[in-house]
């Protein structure tokens, strides 16, 4: 098929275009000050005649046909030319041929490699908290970005996980079953009340996955508490920077609860001096393959012995975290996680011989004792990704976990919500949230660059203020520069734009920086 060749941006003003008034269709369902889930409540409400409820069957009828364009199908083929067209526009031709979630995946891809992103939708993610009266002291874990750090996509509503089942109940001790679920499911698409999804996960625990060998440190060449172990590799499947700087500790509160299959003498290990202990994963566990799809926990227990200073790390190959022992709860136990982020999937972490590390390279004043090692994969449960980490009390049958997404349906971010109303789970591309405006002022300075095409600020953090490469930057309040460019590079203090600049500055006064997503709705929201 032959025809002009719409640019990137002019796709997506036309996808506006057409997406917007469905949008506008499903705010009138249920957002207006003036809707029709409001007048639909109010006539059921007033029905009180001998054949007037006979109107009811005619409403009802009037708002299936009402929702029949913002339904999922609907949506669906809505978006359906929008995505060949894009992947025409991208030289993705041989995908353009209707497989919506091949093509889906292809845009996302593209626009990731070429900075690209999607005015968000405004959600506010929850954590999940235990409810009151929980028997079992586990966590439920999430992550809620990609690989890229982009935001996931997930419904606002209440979400629920109960233990369903225990080891008295059905399955094993610290493998318990959740089960996850979200409110009730909303009438249809006109107002947004809730998904009912269902999803169970077991809790996790060292063995929860072969990945890593001897994840407790339990098989070793101990003889009894508080032993040193003889050589470098008297652990199985374990590498010591120097055995004289670890014990293996069997004593009371030297190990950290249970696992299936534990054995009957359990230990823990203690760092007593600077030190680490490594696994390179695939040749302990030949055959390892992470998966690419999802973020990896890792998690490690630990217990800070006579008030310890210095700081223990976790590393997943490339990827690491540290907590600092000063900090820690002393003769207790504390959890240590690698940040659920963009960090946590295999893309990031990936290294050639690929470790896990647990360490503290400055270990000063007293000891500290690690336990259950932890490496597994998330699942998406809503969209977005969880773990259920057991404890060292076991889940029991009722134990609970309660938390709330909320979205702005009135802020920006129109299209990224049509989107995962069109295809749920799968229905996102990359977004970025506004960065924060900067302001010369305060003694912040802004100067403008013409040679190298930067902007430099003589303090802050733009990476912290959320400028990210690709962005859409507006200046205002220059005498020479205002106007609308794209972010080519963000350093800590420089931002590098694509378009030409005219010296200027410092300037102390009036100048403001505001960048956003590079693909804005174009069009207002009605």
């Amino acid at each position: 098929m032959s025809g002009p060749q719409p640019s990137w941006t002019s796709i997506w003003e036309q996808a506006a275009l057409a997406l917007h008034p469905l949008d506008a269709l499903r705010r009138f369902g249920g957002r207006n000050t003036v809707n029709w889930a409001d007048l639909e409540a109010a006539l059921t409400t007033g029905l009180n005649g001998v054949y007037t409820p006979g109107l009811l069957g005619v409403i009802v009828t009037a708002r299936q046909q009402l929702a029949a364009p913002v339904s999922r199908e609907t949506l669906q083929d809505a978006w359906r030319p929008v995505l060949q067209e894009l992947c025409r526009a991208a030289g993705l031709q041989a995908l353009n041929v209707g497989r919506d979630l091949d093509m889906l995946e292809a845009v996302r891809q593209f626009m990731v490699d070429h900075d690209h992103t999607l005015e968000p939708r405004a959600l506010t993610y929850a954590t999940p908290t235990p409810a009151g009266g929980n028997a079992g002291n586990g966590v439920l874990l999430r992550c809620t970005v990609d690989k890229d750090g982009h935001p996931l996509p997930t419904a606002a509503e209440a979400k629920l996980a109960r233990c369903r089942l225990d080891a008295t109940s059905g399955t094993r001790q610290h493998a318990e079953t959740l089960r996850l679920t979200g409110s009730p499911r909303a009438q249809d698409n006109l107002v947004l009340e809730g998904t009912a999804f269902e999803e169970e996960l077991s809790a996790a625990h060292p063995v929860t996955t072969r990945l890593v060998r001897n994840p407790s440190w339990d098989q070793n060449d101990a003889t009894g508490d508080n032993h040193q172990p003889a050589t470098a590799t008297s652990i199985t499947g374990w590498v010591l920077s120097d055995p004289a700087a670890f014990r293996l500790r069997t004593g009371s509160g030297r190990t950290f609860g249970g696992y299936p299959g534990q054995p009957a003498t359990p230990w823990g290990l203690e760092l007593v001096a600077p030190g680490t202990a490594s696994q390179v994963i695939h040749q302990q566990s030949p055959g390892t393959a992470f998966a690419q799809d999802r973020p990896y926990l890792a998690a490690v227990r630990f217990r800070r012995q006579g008030n310890a200073t210095g700081n223990l790390h976790l590393d997943l190959g490339a990827s690491s975290v540290s907590a600092s022992l000063a900090a820690a709860p002393n003769d207790a136990w504390s959890l240590l996680v690698l940040t659920l982020d963009a960090r946590a999937y295999f893309e990031r972490f990936n290294a050639a011989d690929l470790a896990v590390k647990v360490r503290s390279p400055d270990l000063a004043v007293g000891t500290v004792v690690v336990d259950q090692l932890v490496v597994c994969p998330l699942e998406n449960v809503d969209g977005t990704f969880y773990v259920a980490l057991a404890g060292d009390v076991p889940f029991l049958v009722g134990d609970r976990f309660e938390w709330e997404d909320e979205e702005d349906l009135d802020a920006a971010g129109i299209l990224a919500r049509l989107l995962w109303l069109a295809h749920g789970r799968d229905g996102w591309l990359p977004s970025a949230p506004p960065a924060q405006q900067v302001t010369a002022s305060g003694g912040r300075t802004l100067t403008f660059a013409q040679s190298t095409k930067t902007i430099t600020a003589s303090s802050g953090s733009f990476p912290d203020d959320g400028y990210r490469k690709g962005m859409r930057l507006v200046v205002a309040g220059t005498t020479s520069n205002n106007g609308v460019y794209r972010l080519a590079d963000v350093a800590a203090q420089v931002l590098t734009v694509e378009q030409d600049l005219v010296d200027e500055g410092p300037l102390n006064a009036t100048a403001t920086l505001d960048a956003t997503a590079s693909i804005l709705d174009p069009v207002d929201p009605v």
